[in-house]
Formats: structure tokens, sequence, C-alpha cells
């Protein structure tokens, strides 16, 4: 008789894949206050003459709101690098892949504030931006809460936490560019007063 016999190759291969995204986000826009002055912090203030053991009252709480409006820049930009490697054979390909996009679009939101104390401020902001006018998809809002503790006169530490959403969608076919991301975190801030 007649003995066949087949041979496959041994194929050893790795496959590697790196990703890198960058986002930026830019806010332009100006704002008017509405209500109460805050007070500011006066660690060393001086007393009244009449009662120089009492330091002076101020009424609390205050309240103050900030209308906003301008425009967000967006700038979004991913890289996929990807590297086929052939390890018998000595032979890699490597092939890069990105996308990216920068837009301007129009932003309304707010800021309201509660003065509770002299060192002590709580607020809440809110905006949305987009509203369809930059792609076919175009929508992006953030909604922060936080507290402001008054160090000093002009300097104040922020602490914070921030919910962000965003969707863009702009074109068709191989010339599609499609993003989504929503992500919520905490918010470290300082505040500089001149």
């Amino acid at each position: 008789g007649i003995k066949e016999s087949s041979r496959r190759p041994n194929i050893n291969a790795t496959l590697e894949s790196s990703l890198t995204f960058d986002q930026g986000i830019y806010d332009f826009a100006l704002s008017y206050h509405i209500g109460d002055r805050p007070i500011p912090y006066l660690p060393n203030k001086p007393t009244p003459e009449n009662s120089p053991d009492e330091p002076t009252k101020e009424r609390f709480p205050r309240f103050w709101f900030q209308p906003i409006a301008g425009a967000r820049l967006n700038d979004i930009g991913s890289t996929i690098e990807t590297t086929l490697t052939l390890n018998n054979l000595n032979r890699s390909r490597q092939n890069t892949v990105s996308a990216g996009r920068t837009w301007f679009e129009p932003m309304l939101g707010g800021k309201i504030g509660l003065q509770v104390s002299e060192p002590i401020t709580l607020w809440a902001r809110g905006d949305a931006s987009g509203f369809g006018l930059a792609g076919d998809e175009d929508l992006s809002w953030n909604a922060i809460f936080g507290a402001d503790w008054w160090i000093h006169r002009q300097v104040a530490l922020g602490f914070a936490y921030r919910f962000y959403s965003i969707t863009y969608g702009n074109g068709s076919g191989n010339q599609a560019f499609n993003f989504e991301q929503n992500f919520n975190g905490p918010y470290l801030s300082a505040t500089f007063s001149f």
C-alpha cells in the first residue's frame, strides 16, 4: 500500500495593539453676577469699635446666580497601532489608523452659589453645548456640584464632583466620525481673585 502523510505548517504569531486617545475641552464664555455679592474672607479683620470682643456680624446665607454664554472648543483624536509578528518567519507588519476632529460649538449654562459662612460657599454649575449645530449629532453637557473653601481673601480651594457627557457624529461611509463618552469623578481647583 501507499502511505500518505500531510504536514501543516506551524505558524507562531503575535498580535499587539495600542490605543492613544487625546481629548481637550476649552470653554470661552462671559457671565454676569446676579444677587448677593460674596463677602471676602478676612481672617484678621478688625472688630467694631463699640464691641471690641465680637467679630463683625454678616448676613448669611448669601445667594447669587451667574448666567453663562459662550463657545466650547472640542479637540478629539485617537490612534490605533497594530503589529503582527510571525515569529518563526522573523517578519512583522505594522498598521496605524488615526481619526480626529476639532470643532467650535455654542454653549449656554449657569452657576448658582450659596455662601453659608465667610470661608465656605456651596455651588452648582450646569451647561450644555452643541445643540446639533456642528455635526449631524452634536451635544455635550456638564453638571458640577461643589464647595469653595476660602483660605485667604484672594485664594479659594474648590472641591466638587463632575458629570460629563458628549455625543458627536458627522459624515457617512468611510468619512464618518462618531464619538460618545460619559464620565464622572472628583474635581479639584484653586481660584485666585485680584
